[in-house]
C-alpha cells in the first residue's frame, strides 16, 4: 500500500519515526530473504523506499517551516 502525503502530513512525528523504522526492517527482511533464495518479492522494495522518501520529505517540509518561523519571530 503506497502511502499518499497528505496522509502523512496527518500524522505526527513519532508515528512517521514508528513508520521509518517499519519499512526499514521490511526492506531488510525482503532483501535478507533475496540473498537466502526465499523468494521475495522484491517489487515490494521499490514501494518501500518511495514510503521512506515520502516520509523524510513530509519530515523535512515540518522541520524546515519550524525553522523559518523560529527565524522570524
Amino acid at each position: 500500500m503506497a502511502l499518499k502525503a497528505s496522509e502523512l502530513r496527518k500524522m505526527d512525528d513519532t508515528e512517521l519515526a514508528v513508520r521509518i523504522a517499519e519499512i526499514q526492517k521490511e526492506v531488510y527482511d525482503i532483501r535478507h530473504k533475496q540473498v537466502t533464495k526465499e523468494d521475495p518479492n522484491t517489487s515490494r522494495i521499490k514501494l518501500l523506499r518511495r514510503d521512506l522518501a515520502r516520509i523524510k520529505t513530509v519530515m523535512n517540509e515540518r522541520h524546515r517551516g519550524e525553522a523559518a518561523a523560529q527565524q522570524g519571530s
